[in-house]
């Protein structure tokens, strides 16, 4: 992965609070902000075409509040139980939550938030990759991440240990009636 050369000016970054660590990863690229619009519209679209009240899908900038040492901003989350946002964001575990990486937030989405996301009791965690344009789909059985599939756009791919992989259709498991067009993630027009 290649150095990033960040700005000095900190107001430029977004900060997360992971493990009582205050981390610094730099605004979106546009790829990025497609892709988290993208995930966002699909659900919204979902839930009111079953007219499903009851969850809502949030996009970026909505922090994620765990005891006092993890306060994260989840590039999507899909949360079923909106009694528990407070004035400081939602104390309570998303149903859904999707981290679009970055080379600023590789290491932190991959390894820690993932960890924390596992630890919490997330039913479900994506995490899309724009530059191989790939969705990594995980699931919560007995209180650990099992994957579950893997997607992406262009030609098969060798077979991925534990889980399938499709280039098509990836199949919501929290909305077993949800498919999403792997193509349509990655569409920017």
């Amino acid at each position: 992965m290649e150095k990033i050369n960040y700005p000095d000016n900190k107001e430029f970054y977004k900060k997360e609070l992971i493990d009582g660590k205050i981390v610094f990863a730099l605004p979106a690229r546009m790829e990025h902000s497609n892709i988290v619009l993208n995930v966002y519209d699909l659900f919204k679209d979902y839930f009111r075409k079953n007219r499903n009240y009851e969850c809502k899908v949030y996009p970026d900038n909505i922090f994620l509040y765990i005891e006092d040492k993890q306060k994260l901003i989840p590039d999507v989350m899909v949360i079923c139980d909106t009694s528990k946002f407070t004035e400081r964001g939602y104390e309570g575990v998303p149903d859904l939550v999707v981290e679009v990486i970055s080379k600023s937030t590789f290491d932190y989405d991959y390894g820690r938030k993932k960890e924390i996301y596992e630890q919490i009791g997330v039913k479900e965690f994506w995490i899309i990759n724009p530059y191989s344009k790939e969705v990594i789909q995980y699931i919560l059985k007995d209180g650990k991440f099992k994957f579950l599939g893997g997607y992406f756009v262009g030609e098969e791919q060798d077979d991925w240990s534990g889980g399938s992989y499709s280039s098509e259709i990836l199949k919501v498991y929290i909305f077993p009636e949800l498919e999403i067009k792997i193509t349509d993630l990655f569409d920017f027009k």
